[in-house]
């Protein structure tokens, strides 16, 4: 929890606006940055959802364990960051360990022991979460496997042949990321196996989504920037070097400039040196008659 606010406070001092509630603070070098804003989104949202597809679950939310997130208007520095109630957070996980495990994991339950849910992807698709998902493994007659992925109210997603008995969501599809494995009885040419279950997911992986996004960074100095963090830092960059160059053309129009007036100085001292030796011989021109 330190880690996270401590990032929020980082985030939050690159919005701060100065005393005069209206400019940006001296430190907020990143003020107004639309992927700074985009990070503080992503981080906030991961936090404060609830879990995919557990609309039923009676934990849900974070807020419901003892955690939230803060929001004061007459403290801005802390908006965004996290408080817990240890009383309530303790009081969870020693008499609602399963709920709290609902809460922050992935769950699946089955109709069927001999399928088992390896993976659900990085984040759950929502048409799927918490709805009945029916699961069809069957033998081909060439012995190969097949298996079919429904849902209420959306197309069937055939897929075969099935390797090694590892039911994999075709990419694109609402089940893009699911990993099921059958573990059961080998089933045999024009037989099938079925199952029936339900999939949710909880907050910490899109949670740890969110932050990977934000927080990933380049591998080398020739890369392009990985996560948002790192692309505004990229773009204050760009605008320094495009702020570097101007004042580098300015500073060369200055020295031009310099320049042509330092040699039209010079030309006029010459004009007048020379104008000051006629006058000197003039003078010395008119002494010499009158001497005479």
């Amino acid at each position: 929890m330190k880690g996270f606010n401590d990032l929020n406070a980082e985030l939050n001092k690159n919005q701060k606006l100065a005393d005069d509630g209206k400019s940006p603070d001296k430190d907020a070098i990143l003020f107004g940055n639309k992927l700074l804003i985009d990070v503080k989104n992503l981080i906030y949202k991961g936090a404060n959802s609830p879990v995919n597809g557990g609309g039923a679950l009676p934990l849900s939310y974070l807020a419901q364990a003892g955690i939230t997130l803060n929001y004061d208007s007459a403290k801005p520095e802390l908006s965004g960051s996290l408080s817990v109630d240890t009383k309530k957070l303790e009081d969870t996980v020693y008499n609602k360990f399963d709920q709290v495990k609902q809460l922050f994991g992935n769950n699946a339950s089955s109709t069927n022991s001999n399928f088992k849910v390896w993976d659900i992807g990085r984040t759950l698709n929502p048409i799927i979460a918490g709805a009945l998902i029916t699961v069809t493994y069957t033998g081909n007659m060439d012995g190969t496997f097949a298996a079919v992925l429904s849902t209420p109210n959306q197309v069937d997603v055939t897929i075969n042949p099935v390797p090694e008995s590892l039911i994999q969501g075709p990419p694109g599809s609402i089940y893009d990321g699911f990993k099921i494995g059958y573990m059961g009885a080998a089933v045999q040419p024009g037989q099938s196996v079925t199952t029936t279950m339900t999939v949710t997911q909880g907050i910490a992986d899109p949670f740890n989504s969110a932050l990977k996004n934000s927080l990933k960074q380049r591998k080398g100095d020739t890369d392009q920037p990985q996560g948002l963090f790192d692309k505004a830092i990229d773009q204050l960059l760009q605008v320094d070097k495009r702020l570097q160059k101007r004042i580098d053309d300015i500073n060369t129009d200055a020295a031009e400039g310099r320049r042509k007036i330092e040699t039209r100085m010079a030309a006029v001292y010459e004009s007048y040196n020379k104008y000051r030796s006629i006058l000197n011989m003039l003078t010395v021109f008119n002494k010499t008659n009158k001497d005479s």
